[in-house]
């Protein structure tokens, strides 16, 4: 490849400026310097240096590819690449903090919501990050007034031939670097598309002619089989024709249920609920996709998974569906009803919320702007007015509610902090989150006193559960405060568990279940309790009232292919590197052999790609309904 770049007849006497070939090797090594510690960062793990080089290599050699026809092209080039990959590395790096994988250009639609989000990119967003462009106007700089300072680098002239075969050199050894590191038993060649440029080249390509080769996947595979009635348990239809109110709970996470911190109980309301008339799921955990909080609803509300990588309101929004809306409706209820206390628009809800059966979405705009925290009113004020609007409907009726107040900073107002931290944890995420789930807890039990003032306790079951987590483990301060307050190290199996409580006044005896459950279940177990059966659409979950074993799929903040089950956490690692993949045991947090579950961690994998493969064809009803042929023949 290089043979031509090197000929000394046609190259003699020419030469080539010190500072000219100074910039390029500084670049080069800065180039080393940022991508080894992006590596590092995003857990590449022993072969971080490795990365390093192929991202050298391949700069390097386009580089001097270039650099054989046009001078100054080259140097273009290589200027702005290496802009270009130093602000997708702040990027990256920024994302993966937050979302524990690298971002996709498949969710370019979903900049919009940044505006909505703002604080957390603040928060996210820190010097950690930042150097890694730092140095992008200085250069800029250099060029443009500083150059003039230095003539006499321009002046001292190093020959051509010297400089092309040092160039070829850095090139050749990076290259081999790479071949020895490829003949080592740990390593595959696969990992390489965990460098940056060809990530990104390979995501651009994917996202440009696709990339789903999944073959075709019988939809009816996943329909549910349901108990002849003779057979139905105690618990099948115990709250028939009672109205569902479902709440999905910012950011909250299983630990803080009946626990106390520094002597103060955390969440004193939910904890003397679970002694009446409620059964809670302690192994239950989030299953999400690229758009967070709005994907949770969307496996809530239809036994689905979301996209990795995107938003399944933005992606999927004109599919038809038959989820909790349209089955209750067909099934004697009055409406759908979705609450939010944030701005319509935002991940699509207003135009995804019609094909997912609501009949009306109480957004930010409807409600009375006061006592607001954050991004909108507080919870405590959302839940009151929720429940004013709800007392106006013809029972039975469905209302899901999804709570904003604890969304991530945490940042509730002084006079809603109702616990005393410890100076140690003043004004650290840890503390703002104990803070911000009290208030939460707090919020809660107004909502209850609502509905028992209402009139709509006595005929309600209400589902609550949290919809992602809310201290991340890869963060090192809340991974040593939360492992000191939990008594052992913060791992998956904290970090992804959150709490599914149904509360069913005078229909159900207080009971834990703990066969391992997720987003997806919550549909088919709630229809058992409703009694209904659903035989028109898939549906990805299991009645966790009747299931065998447990079994939680996951692809977001744990890259596809990890699975919880009763017993284990799978963790697949983001960079498909089998090294960095682990597996805990949940009742001792003990790592065991990987290679015993590689099976388990293929049909989880399985089971996602076959929904995005109904997803992207539409196949999710088998049969539909008479008000959605309605809704279609109305468009």
């Amino acid at each position: 490849m290089f043979v031509h770049l090197i000929n000394k007849k046609s190259e003699e006497g020419k030469t080539e400026n010190l500072a000219y070939i100074l910039s390029v090797f500084a670049v080069l090594i800065l180039f080393f310097i940022k991508s080894f510690y992006l590596y590092r960062e995003i857990e590449i793990g022993k072969f971080s240096a490795v990365f390093g080089v192929a991202t050298v290599f391949i700069t390097g050699a386009v580089f001097a590819l270039i650099y054989h026809f046009s001078r100054k092209a080259a140097i273009i080039f290589l200027f702005t690449i290496y802009s270009l990959i130093s602000l997708f590395m702040c990027i990256d790096l920024s994302y993966y903090s937050y979302a524990r994988h690298l971002p996709s250009c498949s969710q370019i639609p979903m900049l919009t919501m940044i505006g909505g989000i703002s604080n957390t990119v603040n928060a996210i967003v820190t010097m950690r990050q930042m150097w890694l462009v730092v140095d992008l106007p200085i250069w800029f700089i250099f060029a443009a007034v500083i150059k003039n300072k230095f003539n006499y680098l321009y002046s001292i002239k190093i020959n051509l031939s010297t400089f092309k075969r040092i160039i070829c050199a850095v090139v050749a050894l990076s290259f081999i670097i790479i071949a020895v590191v490829c003949f080592v038993p740990s390593f595959a060649f696969r990992y390489l598309k965990n460098e940056i440029i060809t990530y990104h080249v390979l995501d651009i390509a994917d996202n440009l002619f696709g990339s789903f080769a999944v073959d075709e996947v019988d939809s009816e595979t996943y329909a549910m089989a349901y108990p002849e009635e003779e057979e139905h348990d105690e618990l099948w239809g115990v709250a028939q024709g009672r109205n569902v109110i479902v709440i999905q709970i910012e950011a909250m996470q299983a630990f803080v249920i009946n626990r106390e911190y520094n002597g103060q109980v955390i969440t004193p309301f939910l904890n003397s609920l679970l002694e009446d008339d409620t059964i809670y799921f302690d192994n239950y955990y989030y299953q999400i996709g690229g758009g967070n909080t709005s994907d949770a609803e969307f496996a809530v509300n239809n036994s689905l998974f979301a996209p990795e990588n995107e938003s399944a309101y933005m992606r999927y929004t004109d599919n038809k569906y038959y989820g909790l809306p349209y089955l209750l409706k067909d099934n004697g209820y009055t409406g759908a009803y979705a609450f939010h206390g944030y701005e319509r628009e935002f991940w699509n809800r207003d135009k995804a919320y019609p094909n997912q059966g609501f009949d009306h979405y109480y957004s930010g705009e409807q409600f009375d702007q006061v006592d607001i925290i954050e991004m909108g009113i507080s919870d405590r004020e959302f839940f009151m007015q929720s429940v004013d609007i709800m007392k106006t409907f013809e029972e039975p009726f469905y209302s899901f509610m999804i709570t904003l107040s604890s969304h991530y900073p945490y940042n509730i107002p002084i006079g809603y902090r109702y616990i005393e931290l410890l100076p140690e944890h003043e004004g650290t995420l840890f503390g703002l989150y104990i803070e911000a789930m009290r208030y939460v807890d707090k919020a809660l039990e107004t909502l209850f006193i609502e509905l028992k003032e209402s009139g709509l306790y006595e005929n309600s079951i209400v589902v609550m559960y949290g919809d992602h987590m809310g201290l991340p483990n890869y963060d090192w301060q809340s991974k040593q405060f939360m492992s000191e307050f939990l008594g052992h190290e913060y791992y998956e199996n904290d970090v992804f568990k959150v709490p599914l409580i149904i509360h069913a006044p005078n229909a159900v005896e207080s009971q834990t279940v703990s066969v391992t459950g997720g987003h997806v279940d919550v549909l088919p177990t709630l229809l058992h309790l409703l009694g209904i059966e659903n035989d028109k659409s898939v549906m990805f979950g299991q009645d966790l009232f009747t299931a065998e074993e447990g079994f939680v799929c996951q692809q977001a903040h744990m890259a596809r292919g990890s699975f919880i089950d009763d017993e284990i956490v799978y963790v697949m690692a983001q960079n498909q590197i089998d090294l960095n993949s682990d597996v805990y045991k949940k009742s001792d947090g003990s790592r065991v052999d990987p290679s015993k579950y590689y099976y388990k961690s293929e049909l989880a994998k399985k089971r996602i790609e076959d929904c995005m493969y109904i997803l992207e064809n539409d196949l999710v009803v088998f049969e539909e309904t008479d008000e959605q042929q309605e809704t279609s023949s109305e468009d």
